[in-house]
C-alpha cells in the first residue's frame, strides 16, 4: 500500500511541476521598438508630382515630390503627436494577445518562449488609387521570437483582394488636421491585422 501511496504522491507532484512549466511559458514580455526616424511618412502625391516635374526638371524634379510627401508627412506627425497618438502603445495593445497565442502554436513550440519583439520599421499613410485624395494607415512591422525572425508584415501592401475590402480610408486634408482620425485609422489596421495573424 506504501508503494502505491508513493507513486500517486510521485505522479501529482509530476503533474503539478509539468503544469506550472506550461503557466510560466504563458508569462513572456512582447516589448516594441520603432526604427529610426520614429515619425509619421507619407506616400502619395509627392511621387506622381516628382515624375512629372522629372521630365521638365531632371533629378531635381524628383527630389520636390520627395520633399512634398515630407512636408505632408510632418504636419500628419505634428497633429498625430499634440493628440497623444503613440503608435507603440497602439500597436502593442492590439497585437500582443494574439502574438502570443500564435507563438505558443508555432514551430517554436519545442523551445520556450521568452520574448516578442515588435519592430516598426514604417508607419504612417499611402494614398490610395481613385484620385479622391483618399489614404490609409501603413504600417511594416517585423517580429521576432526569442531573438529569431518570425513575421513579417506590409500593411496594406500584403493584403488580397477581399481583404482590401476592410481598409479604412479617409481624407488627405482631415488626416492631417485631426488626430482622432489618424487613431481611428491606425486602430482599423491593427485589428486587421490582428485577423490576419
Amino acid at each position: 500500500m506504501p508503494t502505491k501511496l508513493f507513486s500517486v504522491l510521485v505522479l501529482t507532484v509530476s503533474l503539478i511541476s509539468c503544469s506550472l512549466n506550461k503557466t510560466n511559458n504563458n508569462h513572456f514580455e512582447v516589448k516594441t521598438n520603432v526604427i529610426e526616424p520614429s515619425k509619421m511618412r507619407f506616400a502619395g502625391k509627392g511621387a506622381g508630382a516628382g515624375m512629372m516635374l522629372m521630365s521638365s526638371m531632371g533629378p531635381m524634379g524628383i527630389a520636390i515630390g520627395v520633399a512634398i510627401d515630407e512636408g505632408i508627412a510632418n504636419d500628419i506627425d505634428k497633429t498625430a503627436k499634440m493628440s497623444g497618438f503613440d503608435i507603440e502603445t497602439s500597436v502593442l495593445q492590439t497585437l500582443s494577445s494574439t502574438l502570443k497565442a500564435k507563438a505558443q502554436k508555432s514551430a517554436f513550440k519545442a523551445q520556450s518562449v521568452n520574448e516578442i519583439t515588435i519592430e516598426i520599421s514604417r508607419y504612417g499613410f499611402v494614398i490610395q488609387p481613385g484620385g479622391d485624395d483618399l489614404v490609409t494607415a501603413q504600417l511594416h512591422l517585423n517580429v521576432t521570437l526569442n531573438g529569431k525572425k518570425w513575421l513579417n508584415i506590409n500593411y496594406p501592401e500584403q493584403l488580397t483582394e477581399q481583404q482590401r475590402k476592410d481598409i479604412k480610408t479617409e481624407t488627405l486634408e482631415l488626416v492631417k488636421s485631426d488626430g482622432q482620425v489618424i487613431e481611428e485609422l491606425f486602430v482599423k489596421a491593427l485589428k486587421n491585422i490582428d485577423k490576419i495573424l
